[in-house]
Protein backbone atom coordinates (compact mmCIF):
# COMPACT_ATOMS: atom_id res chain seq x y z
CA UNK A 1 0.00 0.00 0.00
CA UNK A 2 1.30 2.96 -1.06
CA UNK A 3 0.88 6.74 0.59
CA UNK A 4 -1.45 7.41 -2.48
CA UNK A 5 -4.02 4.83 -1.41
CA UNK A 6 -4.45 6.07 1.98
CA UNK A 7 -7.59 8.64 1.19
CA UNK A 8 -9.21 6.28 -0.42
CA UNK A 9 -9.02 3.79 2.53
CA UNK A 10 -10.08 6.31 4.65
CA UNK A 11 -12.55 7.67 2.57
CA UNK A 12 -14.19 4.00 2.41
CA UNK A 13 -14.04 3.47 6.19
CA UNK A 14 -15.94 6.59 6.95
CA UNK A 15 -18.38 6.81 4.17
CA UNK A 16 -17.21 9.93 2.68
CA UNK A 17 -18.53 11.89 6.11
CA UNK A 18 -16.18 14.68 5.87
CA UNK A 19 -17.36 15.28 1.69
CA UNK A 20 -20.57 15.57 3.14
CA UNK A 21 -20.19 17.65 5.94
CA UNK A 22 -18.36 19.99 3.37
CA UNK A 23 -21.41 19.71 1.08
CA UNK A 24 -23.63 20.82 4.04
CA UNK A 25 -21.72 23.63 5.32
CA UNK A 26 -21.30 24.62 1.58
CA UNK A 27 -25.50 24.83 1.07
CA UNK A 28 -25.35 26.58 4.25
CA UNK A 29 -23.19 29.40 3.09
CA UNK A 30 -25.53 29.57 -0.15
CA UNK A 31 -28.28 29.97 1.72
CA UNK A 32 -26.79 32.54 4.43
CA UNK A 33 -25.24 34.87 1.81
CA UNK A 34 -27.86 34.97 -0.78
CA UNK A 35 -30.27 36.34 2.57
CA UNK A 36 -27.23 38.26 4.13
CA UNK A 37 -26.19 40.42 0.98
CA UNK A 38 -29.53 41.60 -0.08
CA UNK A 39 -30.88 42.27 3.16
CA UNK A 40 -27.94 43.52 5.55
CA UNK A 41 -27.17 46.37 3.46
CA UNK A 42 -31.14 47.55 4.72
CA UNK A 43 -30.88 50.79 7.15
CA UNK A 44 -32.68 48.68 10.31
CA UNK A 45 -29.91 45.70 10.14
CA UNK A 46 -27.66 48.37 11.92
CA UNK A 47 -28.88 48.71 15.17
CA UNK A 48 -29.85 45.34 17.02
CA UNK A 49 -31.35 46.94 20.33
CA UNK A 50 -31.04 50.30 22.44
CA UNK A 51 -30.44 50.68 26.24
CA UNK A 52 -31.47 53.53 28.07
CA UNK A 53 -28.31 55.21 30.35
CA UNK A 54 -29.48 58.05 31.42
CA UNK A 55 -31.80 60.46 31.00
CA UNK A 56 -31.78 63.64 28.43
CA UNK A 57 -34.31 65.63 29.83
CA UNK A 58 -37.75 65.11 31.96
CA UNK A 59 -39.21 62.71 29.21
CA UNK A 60 -36.33 61.33 27.26
CA UNK A 61 -33.32 58.80 27.65
CA UNK A 62 -29.62 58.70 26.00
CA UNK A 63 -29.80 55.55 24.96
CA UNK A 64 -26.70 52.72 24.05
CA UNK A 65 -26.68 51.49 20.58
CA UNK A 66 -26.03 47.66 20.38
CA UNK A 67 -25.41 46.96 16.74
CA UNK A 68 -25.63 43.41 14.50
CA UNK A 69 -21.79 44.16 13.75
CA UNK A 70 -21.28 42.92 17.13
CA UNK A 71 -23.57 40.13 16.97
CA UNK A 72 -22.58 38.75 13.88
CA UNK A 73 -18.47 39.48 14.59
CA UNK A 74 -19.20 37.51 18.12
CA UNK A 75 -20.87 34.83 15.95
CA UNK A 76 -17.73 34.85 13.67
CA UNK A 77 -15.13 34.43 16.33
CA UNK A 78 -17.24 31.67 18.33
CA UNK A 79 -16.99 29.50 15.05
CA UNK A 80 -13.60 30.58 14.06
CA UNK A 81 -12.73 29.31 17.65
CA UNK A 82 -15.18 26.19 17.91
CA UNK A 83 -13.69 25.11 14.39
CA UNK A 84 -10.16 25.01 16.16
CA UNK A 85 -10.96 23.27 18.84
CA UNK A 86 -13.03 20.89 16.55
CA UNK A 87 -10.12 20.12 14.18
CA UNK A 88 -7.66 19.61 16.97
CA UNK A 89 -9.72 17.81 18.87
CA UNK A 90 -9.80 15.61 15.75
CA UNK A 91 -5.96 15.11 16.04
CA UNK A 92 -6.14 13.66 19.35
CA UNK A 93 -4.96 17.04 21.01
CA UNK A 94 -5.85 17.02 25.12
CA UNK A 95 -8.37 19.73 25.62
CA UNK A 96 -6.80 21.88 27.57
CA UNK A 97 -3.72 22.30 25.06
CA UNK A 98 -6.39 23.20 22.72
CA UNK A 99 -8.45 25.53 25.04
CA UNK A 100 -4.94 27.21 26.21
CA UNK A 101 -3.77 27.74 22.56
CA UNK A 102 -7.03 29.42 21.16
CA UNK A 103 -7.86 31.41 24.36
CA UNK A 104 -4.12 32.75 24.01
CA UNK A 105 -4.13 33.98 20.73
CA UNK A 106 -7.80 35.54 21.39
CA UNK A 107 -6.32 37.54 23.77
CA UNK A 108 -3.91 38.96 21.90
CA UNK A 109 -5.79 39.15 18.65
CA UNK A 110 -8.84 40.74 19.65
CA UNK A 111 -7.11 43.73 21.71
CA UNK A 112 -5.41 44.21 19.01
CA UNK A 113 -8.53 44.96 16.68
CA UNK A 114 -8.71 48.07 18.45
CA UNK A 115 -4.39 48.72 18.95
CA UNK A 116 -3.74 48.70 15.36
CA UNK A 117 -6.57 50.31 13.83
CA UNK A 118 -5.63 53.72 16.17
CA UNK A 119 -2.61 53.51 15.40
CA UNK A 120 -2.68 52.67 11.53
CA UNK A 121 -6.44 55.36 11.14
CA UNK A 122 -5.59 57.17 14.03
CA UNK A 123 -9.31 56.73 14.62
CA UNK A 124 -9.76 55.64 18.65
CA UNK A 125 -13.25 54.15 17.93
CA UNK A 126 -12.31 51.55 15.30
CA UNK A 127 -11.61 47.83 14.79
CA UNK A 128 -9.67 45.89 12.52
CA UNK A 129 -9.86 42.79 11.31
CA UNK A 130 -6.43 42.84 9.35
CA UNK A 131 -4.36 43.95 12.11
CA UNK A 132 -6.14 41.32 14.78
CA UNK A 133 -5.47 37.90 12.30
CA UNK A 134 -1.88 39.56 11.54
CA UNK A 135 -1.62 39.63 14.94
CA UNK A 136 -2.88 35.84 15.49
CA UNK A 137 -0.36 34.73 12.37
CA UNK A 138 2.47 36.31 13.85
CA UNK A 139 2.50 35.09 17.63
CA UNK A 140 0.59 31.78 17.10
CA UNK A 141 4.15 29.78 16.61
CA UNK A 142 5.40 31.55 19.37
CA UNK A 143 2.37 30.53 21.50
CA UNK A 144 2.39 27.06 20.04
CA UNK A 145 6.16 26.40 20.99
CA UNK A 146 5.55 28.00 24.02
CA UNK A 147 2.77 25.61 25.11
CA UNK A 148 5.03 22.57 24.10
CA UNK A 149 7.94 23.96 26.28
CA UNK A 150 5.63 24.87 29.39
CA UNK A 151 4.96 20.37 29.15
CA UNK A 152 6.75 17.34 30.07
CA UNK A 153 6.04 15.46 26.75
CA UNK A 154 7.29 16.14 23.47
CA UNK A 155 5.41 17.67 21.02
CA UNK A 156 1.88 17.77 22.74
CA UNK A 157 0.37 20.57 20.10
CA UNK A 158 1.65 18.99 16.71
CA UNK A 159 2.70 22.63 15.44
CA UNK A 160 2.00 22.30 11.86
CA UNK A 161 -1.54 21.12 12.15
CA UNK A 162 -2.38 23.80 15.00
CA UNK A 163 -1.33 26.31 12.65
CA UNK A 164 -2.75 25.10 9.38
CA UNK A 165 -6.11 24.83 12.10
CA UNK A 166 -6.04 28.78 12.63
CA UNK A 167 -5.18 29.61 9.30
CA UNK A 168 -8.48 27.64 8.23
CA UNK A 169 -10.55 28.57 10.63
CA UNK A 170 -9.86 32.24 10.43
CA UNK A 171 -10.92 31.54 6.72
CA UNK A 172 -14.17 30.79 8.23
CA UNK A 173 -13.93 33.93 10.64
CA UNK A 174 -13.19 36.08 8.03
CA UNK A 175 -16.28 34.54 5.85
CA UNK A 176 -18.69 34.90 8.19
CA UNK A 177 -17.30 38.26 9.94
CA UNK A 178 -17.51 40.09 6.29
CA UNK A 179 -21.66 39.98 6.81
CA UNK A 180 -20.91 42.65 10.46
CA UNK A 181 -19.13 44.99 7.40
CA UNK A 182 -22.22 44.95 5.41
CA UNK A 183 -24.87 45.86 8.21
CA UNK A 184 -22.45 48.43 9.72
CA UNK A 185 -21.47 49.79 6.32
CA UNK A 186 -17.87 49.92 7.03
CA UNK A 187 -15.11 48.37 4.78
CA UNK A 188 -16.79 49.26 1.47
CA UNK A 189 -16.14 49.44 -2.21
CA UNK A 190 -15.15 52.21 -3.97
CA UNK A 191 -18.58 54.06 -6.19
CA UNK A 192 -18.87 52.08 -9.88
CA UNK A 193 -18.94 56.00 -11.25
CA UNK A 194 -14.94 55.78 -10.18
CA UNK A 195 -14.27 53.02 -11.21
CA UNK A 196 -13.30 51.71 -14.72
CA UNK A 197 -15.94 50.26 -17.69
CA UNK A 198 -14.66 46.90 -17.17
CA UNK A 199 -15.53 47.12 -13.29
CA UNK A 200 -18.51 48.73 -13.75
CA UNK A 201 -19.91 46.35 -16.12
CA UNK A 202 -18.89 43.43 -13.76
CA UNK A 203 -20.86 44.84 -11.36
CA UNK A 204 -23.59 46.42 -13.17
CA UNK A 205 -26.27 44.36 -11.57
CA UNK A 206 -23.90 42.80 -8.71
CA UNK A 207 -23.30 46.28 -7.19
CA UNK A 208 -24.20 46.90 -3.52
CA UNK A 209 -26.49 50.11 -2.22
CA UNK A 210 -26.39 50.80 1.65
CA UNK A 211 -28.96 53.16 3.30
CA UNK A 212 -29.53 54.78 6.55
CA UNK A 213 -27.91 57.93 7.52
CA UNK A 214 -26.24 56.01 10.72
CA UNK A 215 -23.96 53.57 8.21
CA UNK A 216 -20.27 54.54 7.87
CA UNK A 217 -20.51 54.42 4.07
CA UNK A 218 -22.96 57.70 4.47
CA UNK A 219 -21.49 59.44 7.16
CA UNK A 220 -17.81 58.93 6.24
CA UNK A 221 -17.81 58.53 2.32
CA UNK A 222 -21.15 60.16 1.46
CA UNK A 223 -22.14 56.98 -0.32
CA UNK A 224 -25.48 56.54 0.78
CA UNK A 225 -27.66 54.82 -1.76
CA UNK A 226 -24.37 54.83 -4.11
CA UNK A 227 -24.37 52.02 -6.02
CA UNK A 228 -20.59 50.22 -4.86
CA UNK A 229 -18.42 47.39 -5.26
CA UNK A 230 -19.60 45.14 -3.05
CA UNK A 231 -16.22 43.96 -1.52
CA UNK A 232 -17.34 42.76 1.87
CA UNK A 233 -19.58 40.42 -0.21
CA UNK A 234 -16.80 39.36 -2.45
CA UNK A 235 -14.75 38.46 0.61
CA UNK A 236 -17.33 36.46 2.11
CA UNK A 237 -17.34 34.22 -0.77
CA UNK A 238 -13.50 33.98 -1.15
CA UNK A 239 -12.78 33.45 2.50
CA UNK A 240 -15.10 30.95 3.29
CA UNK A 241 -14.02 29.35 -0.31
CA UNK A 242 -10.40 28.97 1.27
CA UNK A 243 -12.00 27.73 4.16
CA UNK A 244 -13.96 24.95 2.61
CA UNK A 245 -10.52 24.09 0.55
CA UNK A 246 -8.56 24.15 3.70
CA UNK A 247 -10.80 22.06 5.86
CA UNK A 248 -10.75 19.76 2.37
CA UNK A 249 -7.23 19.43 3.06
CA UNK A 250 -7.21 19.40 6.38
CA UNK A 251 -9.32 16.26 6.77
CA UNK A 252 -7.10 14.52 4.55
CA UNK A 253 -4.54 14.65 6.06
CA UNK A 254 -2.58 17.40 4.28
CA UNK A 255 -1.96 20.11 6.42
CA UNK A 256 0.89 21.65 5.09
CA UNK A 257 -1.23 22.15 2.10
CA UNK A 258 -4.32 23.49 4.02
CA UNK A 259 -2.28 26.11 5.67
CA UNK A 260 -0.57 27.00 2.62
CA UNK A 261 -3.75 27.26 0.74
CA UNK A 262 -6.01 28.90 3.17
CA UNK A 263 -3.32 31.35 3.95
CA UNK A 264 -2.76 32.36 0.25
CA UNK A 265 -6.21 32.74 -0.57
CA UNK A 266 -7.01 35.25 2.31
CA UNK A 267 -4.10 37.21 2.58
CA UNK A 268 -3.26 37.81 -0.85
CA UNK A 269 -6.85 38.67 -1.59
CA UNK A 270 -7.08 40.99 1.19
CA UNK A 271 -4.09 42.74 -0.19
CA UNK A 272 -5.73 42.95 -3.74
CA UNK A 273 -9.00 43.81 -2.41
CA UNK A 274 -7.69 47.29 -0.28
CA UNK A 275 -7.66 48.41 -4.35
CA UNK A 276 -11.25 48.00 -4.73
CA UNK A 277 -11.86 49.78 -1.38
CA UNK A 278 -12.81 53.40 -0.71
CA UNK A 279 -12.86 53.50 3.04
CA UNK A 280 -10.34 55.44 5.21
CA UNK A 281 -6.97 52.90 5.25
CA UNK A 282 -4.46 54.84 6.53
CA UNK A 283 -2.21 57.04 4.43
CA UNK A 284 0.14 56.36 1.36
CA UNK A 285 -1.40 54.72 -1.97
CA UNK A 286 -0.16 51.44 -0.11
CA UNK A 287 -1.87 50.74 2.90
CA UNK A 288 -0.16 48.97 6.16
CA UNK A 289 -3.03 45.98 6.51
CA UNK A 290 -1.59 45.25 2.52
CA UNK A 291 1.66 44.97 3.90
CA UNK A 292 1.00 42.98 6.54
CA UNK A 293 -1.00 40.69 4.28
CA UNK A 294 2.25 39.99 2.38
CA UNK A 295 4.61 40.48 5.63
CA UNK A 296 1.97 37.49 7.00
CA UNK A 297 2.33 35.43 4.18
CA UNK A 298 6.44 35.48 3.89
CA UNK A 299 6.71 34.93 7.47
CA UNK A 300 4.26 32.11 7.86
CA UNK A 301 5.78 30.12 4.72
CA UNK A 302 9.08 30.59 6.26
CA UNK A 303 7.86 29.27 9.48
CA UNK A 304 6.30 26.01 7.45
CA UNK A 305 9.89 25.61 6.49
CA UNK A 306 11.49 25.11 9.66
CA UNK A 307 8.84 23.62 11.77
CA UNK A 308 9.19 19.95 12.50
CA UNK A 309 6.93 18.24 9.44
CA UNK A 310 4.08 15.71 10.55
CA UNK A 311 3.29 12.42 9.38
CA UNK A 312 0.33 11.92 7.28
CA UNK A 313 -2.52 11.09 9.58
CA UNK A 314 -6.22 11.25 8.92
CA UNK A 315 -8.10 13.31 11.83
CA UNK A 316 -10.98 11.86 13.87
CA UNK A 317 -14.09 13.43 13.38
CA UNK A 318 -16.24 11.34 15.66
CA UNK A 319 -13.57 12.58 18.44
CA UNK A 320 -12.92 16.08 17.16
CA UNK A 321 -16.90 16.39 17.69
CA UNK A 322 -17.35 14.72 20.94
CA UNK A 323 -14.39 17.37 21.84
CA UNK A 324 -16.82 20.08 21.24
CA UNK A 325 -19.64 18.52 23.40
CA UNK A 326 -18.06 18.81 26.53
CA UNK A 327 -18.96 21.43 29.14
CA UNK A 328 -16.03 23.32 29.18
CA UNK A 329 -16.16 23.77 25.57
CA UNK A 330 -19.48 24.97 25.84
CA UNK A 331 -19.08 27.55 28.38
CA UNK A 332 -15.77 28.44 26.93
CA UNK A 333 -17.16 30.18 23.52
CA UNK A 334 -20.76 31.30 25.29
CA UNK A 335 -18.13 33.36 27.19
CA UNK A 336 -16.03 34.07 24.15
CA UNK A 337 -19.44 35.32 22.34
CA UNK A 338 -20.39 37.38 25.54
CA UNK A 339 -16.84 38.78 25.54
CA UNK A 340 -16.73 40.02 21.97
CA UNK A 341 -20.20 41.32 21.96
CA UNK A 342 -19.54 44.02 24.79
CA UNK A 343 -16.00 44.52 23.20
CA UNK A 344 -16.93 45.53 19.76
CA UNK A 345 -21.07 45.07 19.69
CA UNK A 346 -21.50 48.83 22.05
CA UNK A 347 -21.33 51.69 19.27
CA UNK A 348 -18.85 54.73 20.32
CA UNK A 349 -20.05 56.15 16.56
CA UNK A 350 -23.94 56.02 16.81
CA UNK A 351 -26.35 57.73 19.13
CA UNK A 352 -30.02 57.35 20.30
CA UNK A 353 -32.74 59.04 22.36
CA UNK A 354 -35.22 57.10 23.90
CA UNK A 355 -38.87 58.44 25.08
CA UNK A 356 -41.69 55.54 26.90
CA UNK A 357 -44.89 56.58 27.11
CA UNK A 358 -48.17 54.59 28.30
CA UNK A 359 -50.56 52.88 25.74
CA UNK A 360 -53.85 54.72 27.73
CA UNK A 361 -56.38 52.72 25.63
CA UNK A 362 -54.76 49.37 27.22
CA UNK A 363 -56.01 50.33 30.14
Amino acid sequence: MSISDLPYIWMENLGGVPFLFLGTVTLGFFLLFRWAFAILPQEQWQIMAVLPRHRADSKRWHGLNLTYYGFITASAVTFAAGNMLFLLGALHVRLSISLLFVLSLMSLAVPASKIIAKVVEKKAFTFTIGGASFTGLVMAPVVAVAINEMNPQPDVLPILPALSALVVSFALGEGIGRLACISYGCCYGKPLSACSPVVRTLFKTLHCRFTGATKKIAYAGNLESVPVVPIQAITAVISTTGYLIGMGLFLTGRFAASLLVSLMITQAWRAVSETWRADHRGQGSISMYQVMSVVGIGYMIAVMMVVPSFPLAFPDLLVGLHSLWDPTVLLFLQSAWIGIFLFMGRSRMTGSVLSFFVHKEHL
